[in-house]
């Protein structure tokens, strides 16, 4: 029982102390979901949920979703 209660005492205090770091910024959230609704023709729920979740993904990836073009001269060297 003793073990049991302090499994549950620091699992909960991990996750209180835990920052909410893993969630994109607002302004990120924001622009993807502009994104997501301009796309034509008009997605359903599940559509525009991956088309968003897709988006974040690629802006906290660390580099931008592609526009335009693809470059293929950007990593050769």
């Amino acid at each position: 029982m003793k073990p049991l209660m302090i499994a549950l005492i620091a699992s909960l205090t991990l996750a209180t102390l835990v920052p909410s770091a893993f969630a994109a910024p607002q302004w990120v959230e924001d622009a993807c979901w502009r994104y997501a609704n301009r796309v034509l023709p008009a997605l359903d729920a599940r559509e525009r949920e991956a088309r968003i979740a897709n988006c974040i993904a690629d802006w906290t990836a660390g580099t931008p979703p592609p526009r335009g073009r693809k470059s293929y001269n950007r990593n050769r060297y």
